[in-house]
């Protein structure tokens, strides 16, 4: 569940960890977002949750992205409360957004794990209590008044572009070429959809966290060869002959997406967390398939495609998949199941209203 979570160090504000004498109270402050569930927050603040008395809200619609947000003057008020978890084992103590969970450390063996299930187990519950996406922005462990330190994540390796200010134009003139072979073949447009996807989980400057998203990277250049290639290593190695590629470079760069998109299944679940070593691995083999795709992509786009008839093959909807979609169609205009019978209405939503205008616009 917690597969491939960000590679954390601990960087010490006060104290040293040969200072501290146990059995030692050991404290976590997590603070949460979103916050203005937790504390009140400005006008200027997009709203997660709404209050069962609130007024004065309003949509702000991104028709250009899809991007719905909620504002308001309304605020909910600081939530501050205490809990006892454990038969007063361990104490759970809310101060808006900032929540704290204390326990006793019998010895220095016990600091990850304790980390660990804080930083893991506390957002992931909220947010199945609350049914909003709860994460921690910032953690802070103390042990006794003996030690302070701050859960920081390492900087992951990164790669930026580098380009020349006067050479732009002939670069973004590389869409040319790539324009027709997208024109002509629906796999190479879908292939290179899920490079730039790929690239976005790669990429610093889209606030994507790299160490957390690498499988996901990894995951789309797989499907990027698999639309290309197919999904078997035999099929994926002739169509690379076919396409003069080497089979040295098939073999070191383009068989292991594929394998690793089976071997660590990131489209499944996993119990695997990667060690810190293993994380920056993994990091640097998402960067490195991206590169690999990316050429792969540029290859194919200078070769004839007449000369390779799979490419052209005309994209086609999934009859299979269309059923099943349709099937889905009872499940969701049937009312909800609730563990706990049906609870009082607990959710505003705006879909049915943009149903019914998108349904005006067809009419008129």
């Amino acid at each position: 569940m917690f597969n491939l979570p960000p590679s954390y160090k601990l960087t010490l504000r006060k104290g040293q960890w040969s200072d501290i004498r146990y059995p030692a109270i050991a404290s976590i402050e997590l603070k949460l977002i979103p916050k203005d569930f937790f504390e009140e927050v400005g006008p200027e603040v997009a709203r997660s949750c709404i209050a069962n008395d609130a007024a004065d809200l309003n949509f702000l619609f991104d028709a250009n992205t899809g991007v719905v947000a909620l504002m308001g003057s309304y605020a909910m008020g600081k939530l501050r409360f205490g809990i006892d978890v454990g038969g007063g084992k361990t104490k759970i103590e809310f101060d808006g957004q900032l929540v704290s969970i204390t326990n006793t450390l019998v010895d220095e063996s016990r600091i990850d794990q304790f980390i660990s299930s804080c930083v893991n187990t506390i957002p992931v519950c909220l947010s199945l209590a609350t049914d909003l996406a709860v994460f921690h922005a910032e953690a802070t462990l103390t042990i006794g008044n003996t030690l302070e330190a701050s859960l920081q994540t390492c900087l992951p390796s990164t790669g930026y572009r580098i380009f020349d200010p006067n050479g732009r134009i002939k670069e973004t003139c590389e869409i040319v070429p790539l324009i027709g072979r997208c024109l002509r073949s629906a796999r190479f447009l879908l292939a290179a959809g899920y490079f730039r996807e790929a690239l976005y989980f790669n990429s610093p400057y889209t606030g994507v966290n790299p160490y957390a998203r690498s499988l996901d990277a990894i995951l789309a250049c797989a499907k990027a060869i698999e639309i290309l290639f197919g999904s078997r290593n035999d099929s994926i190695r002739s169509r690379c002959k076919d396409l003069g590629i080497h089979s040295s470079v098939v073999e070191a760069d383009i068989i292991p997406v594929n394998l690793a998109r089976s071997k660590l299944g990131p489209a499944h679940a996993s119990w695997f967390v990667p060690t810190a070593d293993e994380a920056e691995t993994l990091r640097r083999f998402a960067e490195r398939s991206v590169h690999t795709v990316r050429q792969l992509l540029f290859h194919i786009s200078k070769q004839k495609l007449d000369d390779h008839p799979y490419l052209l093959e005309p994209a086609s909807r999934c009859r299979d998949k269309a059923r099943f979609i349709e099937t889905l169609k009872a499940t969701v205009n049937s009312p909800l199941n609730y563990a706990e019978g049906c609870p009082p209405q607990s959710r505003f939503r705006m879909s049915n209203a943009l149903t019914r205008d998108a349904e005006d616009l067809r009419e008129g």
